[in-house]
């Protein structure tokens, strides 16, 4: 199921946005570029988060409770998660960069081939970038009702 929500699901939102001609909207690629970064410094932020956490986990991991070992699974779920988020944003910022220039310069066939590639791709990290973002706010929010269970 997860395989069909972050891969399959974005790759027919690509599909669709292409067929609709999403291409003709305005400053996409700013707006592509911009809600990249701004993913990327919320992960970085939740990175730090994390950190925190897992120290607090480490620390307190002579005193093993009931919570102790699902704590600590979704500490390293939520870093992989993290970082393949940031990942995700660094691609969609390179992506949105590549469509704006063959968007520019879109002549030939060759060319045009390139810009609906680009503009497919950017679409689909937007959407699954969007998935990747919920579930590491999801698994944030579990980890910290854990926290303050625990105090």
């Amino acid at each position: 199921a997860d395989f069909i929500l972050f891969f399959a699901l974005p790759a027919a939102a690509a599909f669709l946005a292409l067929f609709v001609g999403t291409e003709q909207v305005r400053d996409l690629n700013t707006s592509l570029v911009l809600f990249a970064g701004l993913t990327g410094v919320a992960m970085v932020s939740a990175l730090s988060l994390l950190l925190h956490l897992s120290s607090d986990a480490h620390a307190n991991a002579c005193a093993q409770s009931s919570h102790s070992a699902t704590r600590l699974k979704l500490i390293r779920e939520s870093h992989a998660n993290i970082s393949y988020t940031l990942l995700a944003s660094v691609l969609l910022a390179t992506a949105s960069i590549f469509h704006a220039v063959f968007g520019r310069h879109a002549g030939g066939d060759a060319t045009a081939l390139l810009k609906h590639s680009a503009l497919f791709v950017c679409i689909y990290l937007a959407a699954n970038l969007s998935l990747s973002l919920l579930m590491v706010l999801k698994r944030l929010t579990v980890l910290l009702t854990k926290q303050l269970e625990a105090e």
